[in-house]
């Protein structure tokens, strides 16, 4: 569990700076509850399980003041060491989740309007060949089913897609 009480927390003003870009002004007491809960393990000498799940919301006098950062996210991955022909084989899969997010995106011709980006789930997955106790080569694949959403960007009043699937290949050699 987690307090923190912030001065001089900036959020935009509505105005706009000399360059076209979002002003911002400080405000005073914003305090920032939440907590974090994470457990990890092995249900079996060849199975991992690893969770986690974090929830934060600042405020200024019972206001919330950033909609743009989720006030809830959660995670679970797994990983599992095969044996038999397939020893030097581990697979994983995971899952990421966030809470919805909001905030006023400018309009072209002037203006605001609220934007919502809805809850969404992130698939990724792992393999991890080890070849010998000094040689190992692992897959890792970041949002596998190539999910389409987006993030808020309160900066220049529009927003962006989120990461497209990823593919990262490394390979481990310990001296």
């Amino acid at each position: 569990m987690f307090q923190m009480l912030q001065n001089n927390y900036a959020i935009e003003s509505g105005g706009k700076t000399p360059s076209g870009d979002p002003a911002y002004r400080a405000i005073q007491g914003v305090r920032t509850k939440g907590w974090d809960a994470e457990v990890s393990g092995q249900i079996t000498p060849a199975w991992q399980v690893q969770a986690g799940y974090s929830h934060s919301i600042a405020r200024q006098d019972g206001k919330r003041v950033s909609t743009l950062t989720p006030a809830n996210q959660f995670n679970l991955y797994t990983s599992y060491k095969l044996g038999g022909d397939l020893s030097g084989l581990t697979l994983g899969s995971g899952a990421r989740w966030q809470d919805k997010t909001w905030g006023d995106v400018d309009l072209p011709a002037g203006g605001t309007t609220a934007h919502t980006v809805k809850d969404y789930w992130v698939l990724d997955a792992m393999a991890r060949y080890e070849f010998s106790k000094q040689l190992s080569a692992t897959l890792n694949i970041k949002n596998l089913m190539d999910k389409k959403y987006y993030t808020i960007f309160n900066w220049y009043g529009t927003y962006t897609w989120g990461e497209p699937r990823s593919v990262n290949i490394s390979v481990t050699y310990k001296f």
